[in-house]
């Protein structure tokens, strides 16, 4: 049937060749849709790295817990695909012909994801809050892949780049100013980033994930967030340690 997800159409869109119908896939999606399109109540679950009050919070209203391992820093106070158990996801994407499930296995040094600015220079890289090991997001994302096993709906990994999560962590302001004043800084921090995608893209490779998604905010729709001369001296410098 066209509605039944299917992760050959989706790859078959991405490698430019037509599709059975127009393949649908989407980052998250949160708990009003969830719940109109799943026509039940949802009980979201425990997400973060580290338990942060909101999180608590959460869980107290919560009736029925589910605890999942600590791999994306959030905040878990609304209901998403990112909070629900596989099984359900598994489910709203058969109910809603979506092709594939998006784990999130992303890292942003800081407890909750929308946070800004909490480490504004050396002195407070201290405080920035390691990522999880491997073996935890491995654990992790095989949960999804178990359950999406012989089903048809395929499984994303999904991790972020190194600059959104840089200018997330410094707040934009600073770090646009860190920029021109202290750029070994700021490519300190994004080096610690690069390290963690590079690892989790190096353990998914040999897991049965369909594809992996790298994500970072670089631009709006007026421009890119730092100049484009600036931008290629970045690639320049990437490109010339890569050929090391």
């Amino acid at each position: 049937s066209l509605r039944d997800p299917n992760i050959d159409r989706l790859l078959r869109a991405f490698t430019g060749r037509i599709p059975d119908r127009v393949p649908l896939h989407e980052i998250t999606v949160h708990s009003r849709t969830l719940e109109f399109v799943m026509g039940r109540t949802l009980t979201g679950g425990e997400a973060g790295v580290y338990t942060t009050t909101d999180v608590i919070e959460y869980e107290k209203k919560t009736v029925e817990k589910t605890r999942r391992p600590h791999v994306i820093a959030q905040e878990a106070r609304t209901l998403s695909t990112f909070t629900i158990t596989p099984a359900e996801y598994l489910d709203f994407c058969r109910c809603a012909s979506i092709d594939a499930m998006v784990v999130p296995l992303s890292y942003t040094g800081q407890e909750g994801i929308f946070t800004r600015g909490q480490i504004t220079g050396w002195p407070d890289l201290d405080r920035m809050i390691p990522p999880p090991d491997m073996g935890t997001v491995r654990q992790y994302l095989q949960q999804y892949i178990d359950v999406a096993r012989g089903t048809g709906v395929g499984v994303a990994a999904w991790v972020h780049s190194c600059f959104a999560r840089t200018y997330e962590l410094l707040g934009f302001e600073n770090f646009a100013v860190k920029l021109f004043d202290d750029r070994a800084f700021i490519e300190h921090v994004m080096d610690v980033f690069t390290a963690y995608s590079t690892a989790v893209a190096e353990m998914v490779a040999e897991m049965e994930i369909s594809h992996f998604w790298i994500a970072d905010d670089i631009a709006d729709n007026r421009s890119l967030f730092i100049s484009p001369r600036r931008s290629e001296e970045h690639t320049s410098e990437l490109q010339s340690l890569t050929n090391l």
